[in-house]
């Protein structure tokens, strides 16, 4: 039986980088005040020449500078269009919209648009008022009709393109927050230890002093070594191999003084003549420990049947592999949860997976290494 604990995603440690507030959104606005100003001019030659209405301005000048009106009006009537689309995204994000509202809206814009060049039909009929023959045919219509659906394909995609970034927006701003979580979550993961442990430590810690004085000072050095050592790392998101396993051999002392020869313990490292290159492999901290936990949490340890657990130390392939015989408690229904907790720290860390094979004799877990 084999299965993947794993996601997919980029290290959500590497901070997001994000642009110094502001800039972005000028130079949108100024791209946007750039796009308008094309759009209003063309509506506006279009309208003068589709019509004839060019040859009755007074000079080339006097219909330039109206024209200048026309864009301005027409950068100010989209930019209302703008804002009031944001105030839409604010309330109710793009990817939450309804068809129907979205329709409306579009609607809406459509009706500003008609409008606006309805206006500057009738502005310009109401100037050029004195010259025989000006008047709003039916082509007249059909021509503000054919330049209103241009301006709104074009403003459309504007509001479609504001209202995707608002909502890409939204979705950075809510995937930081969960990965700030996630982040204090793994700090929480990192820095805990079972309580367990610490209470069966300090009983055999009694019983050490009781028995075997010697003993009892080296079973302290071993305790404080191990908390000394969550204390350093807890800020830390990698670690050395060498001391990551510095830690496991204090860690497994206790359990050994403790259980005394219930658990055998062996470690191998592959290729063989390789030991100097673990120095240059890292990990996330506490995750040996925590294997080792799991293992003893799920199985019966007893001096009359010890528990073989076996690491493999891949340093060609960056891995190490932590197998176990299975011999399951009967309180405890299932495996998984600290794997779990471990497979969300890879994916935290690094964006990586890890593997587990369990069949009914043996379970094996395979974690990658990293290199410095």
């Amino acid at each position: 039986m084999k299965w993947r604990i794993f996601h997919r995603g980029t290290p959500a440690l590497k901070r997001m980088r994000l642009a110094r507030p502001g800039i972005g959104y000028r130079y949108y606005t100024l791209l946007n005040v750039f796009l308008f100003t094309i759009i209003g001019f063309f509506s506006y030659y279009f309208i003068l020449f589709s019509t004839g209405w060019w040859q009755s301005f007074d000079s080339e000048r006097t219909m330039f500078d109206f024209g200048i009106g026309v864009v301005i009006s027409f950068n100010l009537l989209c930019g209302g269009i703008l804002w009031f689309n944001s105030v839409i995204n604010t309330h109710y994000p793009f990817a939450y919209q309804g068809v129907g509202r979205m329709f409306a809206f579009f609607i809406l814009v459509a009706g500003l648009l008609f409008l606006y060049n309805y206006g500057i039909y009738a502005l310009l009929l109401r100037i050029l008022s004195d010259t025989a023959g000006l008047g709003m045919g039916r082509e007249s219509w059909m021509q503000l009709a054919l330049v209103s659906l241009i301006d709104l394909l074009v403003v459309c995609l504007v509001l479609l393109n504001q209202s995707a970034r608002y909502t890409l927006k939204l979705y950075r701003e809510t995937e930081q927050l969960r990965q700030n979580r996630s982040l204090t979550e793994l700090r929480a993961l990192q820095t805990q230890l079972n309580p367990h442990f610490l209470f069966n430590s300090l009983n055999t810690l009694l019983s050490e002093i009781e028995y075997d004085p010697d003993n009892a000072k080296l079973f302290t050095t071993r305790l404080a070594e191990v908390y000394r050592y969550i204390l350093l790392v807890q800020d830390k998101d990698m670690v050395p191999l060498t001391d990551e396993l510095e830690f496991l051999r204090a860690y497994l002392y206790l359990h050994q003084v403790r259980i005394g020869h219930g658990l055998k313990f062996g470690m191998q490292i592959v290729p063989e003549g390789t030991a100097a290159v673990l120095k240059e492999k890292k990990l996330p901290p506490l995750v040996l420990q925590l294997l080792v936990e799991n293992i003893l949490k799920h199985n019966t340890v007893s001096s009359r049947r010890p528990l073989a657990v076996t690491m493999l130390i891949d340093t060609e392939n960056n891995t190490v592999t932590v197998e176990n015989e299975v011999r399951l408690k009967k309180n405890v229904k299932s495996l998984g949860c600290g794997l779990r907790n471990l497979a969300e720290r890879y994916r935290l860390l690094a964006g990586k997976e890890i593997l587990v094979e369990k069949n009914e004799h043996e379970f094996k877990v395979k974690i990658p290494l990293f290199e410095v």
